[in-house]
């Protein structure tokens, strides 16, 4: 039993002095950061000082109206000053012709005309509700644009990446300017996935949208494959697949669809267009609305096109009869017909006169010419 203490013991000794070398470490650490926190906070400006320094930005700000107060008084005789913000797309730039830039982490920001503007090539969005554009022109009427769009500029003019509905109110209301972030060099590809992301923010993005800008974006060669779509959007290669076979459906039907996609999920689109290739277009407008008004969903779309590829007829197998054909009392072919009305014979004739005979005898009969 002693044995076993003096062993447990002298095994135990060089681990507690280590324990006691990485304590003592530790403990220096945390008095130094101790120290360090304390310093920094002695530096740190005081309450006062962070006060009048956001005041400071506030009043320097290029969108602050140079007329934002007057004076009121108050139960105290004291004055009060009302602030009265300014819609940035509905007003001039506050230091004349020149432009200013506020500073972003990727870009800046700038108070651009209007009729410099040019519309996103490689737009997610292809359609736009009439509906959602008068909302977004009440608006800005009423607020001002109050999140700017977002561009970038190439050639002199400025390309819009996202806002393209701020844009399109703006135009209604015959606004002079539009509020825009600007950030320089943006490739094709950022165009369009700077897009996609801000209408996936702020409402689903249609099926109907992704398979026409997808569409084009393959065909202009801005991705290589549906699989770099994919992975660009966050989706898997089948759903993208999946997406652009919606395209097969016929124009007239696009049309409709193309009034209000948010009403279409991708899954009703896809069975409309295999529908389509049984039931034919008369029948598929007519589930599109259907559809559009929340009357039947994909099951029943899918059950309907079931249904009349089972009633489509089988194509019947046929059959066929032979005979032989003689020449001067000698088997040498044979005939053939099929209930389908095709016929074929093939004989073999060696005396080049008789084949000659025989031949012009074929050719008087179905008046064959050479």
């Amino acid at each position: 039993m002693t044995n076993k203490k003096n062993n447990e013991a002298k095994s135990s000794g060089p681990l507690s002095q280590g324990q006691s070398t990485s304590s003592s470490r530790a403990q220096s650490k945390r008095d130094e950061m101790r120290a360090m926190a304390s310093q920094a906070a002695a530096n740190a400006p005081g309450i006062e000082d962070r006060i009048n320094h956001a005041r400071g930005l506030i009043d320097s700000h290029p969108l602050r109206s140079e007329q934002d107060s007057e004076p009121a008084s108050n139960a105290g005789g004291t004055s009060a000053q009302k602030s009265t913000p300014v819609p940035v797309a509905l007003s001039k730039p506050v230091h004349g012709d020149k432009d200013f830039h506020i500073a972003s982490p990727r870009g800046y920001y700038e108070l651009v005309p209007r009729l410099l503007i040019r519309e996103n090539p490689f737009n997610a969005r292809k359609t736009y509700r009439e509906t959602r554009i008068k909302e977004m022109k009440a608006s800005l009427a009423a607020n001002g644009q109050e999140t700017p769009g977002t561009a970038t500029i190439r050639d002199g003019a400025y390309i819009l990446a996202a806002g393209h509905y701020r844009l399109k109110g703006l135009e209604q209301l015959d606004a002079p300017y539009m509020g825009l972030m600007i950030i320089p060099g943006l490739s094709d590809k950022a165009l369009y996935e700077i897009s996609y992301r801000e209408n996936a923010e702020r409402e689903d993005q249609s099926a109907f949208d992704n398979a026409l800008a997808w569409r084009s974006l393959l065909d202009e060669k801005v991705y290589g494959s549906e699989q770099e779509v994919a992975d660009a959007v966050g989706l898997s290669a089948p759903n993208v697949n999946k997406t652009l076979g919606i395209l097969r459906l016929s124009d007239s039907v696009r049309e409709l669809i193309a009034e209000d996609p948010t009403r279409y999920p991708l899954s009703a689109l896809y069975e409309l267009a295999l529908f389509e290739q049984v039931g034919g277009v008369e029948r598929t407008i007519a589930f599109a609305k259907a559809l559009a008004n929340g009357e039947i969903g994909r099951q029943q779309i899918h059950d309907a096109r079931v249904q009349l590829q089972d009633k489509k007829p089988r194509k019947e197998r046929e059959t066929s009869r032979q005979y032989k054909i003689t020449v001067g009392g000698t088997s040498s072919g044979t005939l053939k017909e099929w209930t389908s009305g095709k016929v074929a014979f093939e004989v073999q004739i060696e005396d080049p006169v008789a084949r000659s005979e025989f031949v012009a005898e074929m050719r008087k009969r179905f008046e064959a010419e050479q």
